[in-house]
């Protein structure tokens, strides 16, 4: 769903984004948004989770066989049958936390975020991410754990973004 404001734009996917969208924009608008959430340069997670849940990562090549192996090998180090949702999404936050530092070389006005800082592989395999990268990782587990979850990306009227899981 997509909504603009004189403070600026807000945009929200993920695997309750179709509920949201119903209530926010019209079917067309919101399908726009879930299968274009790579026209901003925002990396797509779907081929990863879907890898996983299908148990059959065989199509994934390059960047995305890196993260679904790094996602494989963290979940099997964090997660158990017998952990509540809730349980399971504190082990992966907990994980993101402590293993992910915010590429600093993001600050700054004239200053870039280092190569896939703003994705999964950077956080997960390079240890280093921007609020997309840590945004995108979160989604992309819980997609692949099967738990509800939102990503919200806004900007305020000055073109400065942030992006954040609700879940």
């Amino acid at each position: 769903a997509t909504s603009d404001s004189s403070e600026g734009e807000t945009v929200v996917y993920g695997s309750q984004s179709d509920e949201v969208g119903e209530q926010q924009a019209d079917d067309d608008e919101q399908a726009e948004v879930a299968s274009d959430n790579g026209t901003d340069g925002i990396y797509d997670t779907t081929v990863v989770s879907q890898a996983y849940l299908s148990g059959n990562p065989d199509s994934l090549s390059g960047i995305d066989r890196d993260i679904y192996d790094r996602a494989v090998e963290i979940i099997s180090e964090v997660i158990t049958d017998d952990m509540s949702d809730f349980k399971k999404e504190l082990a992966i936050h907990d994980w993101i936390v402590y293993n992910c530092t915010y590429d600093n070389r993001a600050l700054g006005i004239l200053s870039e975020p280092g190569e896939n800082s703003d994705n999964p592989y950077g956080a997960l395999c390079n240890g280093q991410a921007i609020c997309t990268g840590y945004t995108l990782s979160f989604q992309m587990f819980m997609d692949m754990l099967e738990i509800p979850c939102l990503t919200v990306y806004a900007s305020d009227n000055e073109g400065e973004e942030h992006a954040w899981n609700m879940v």
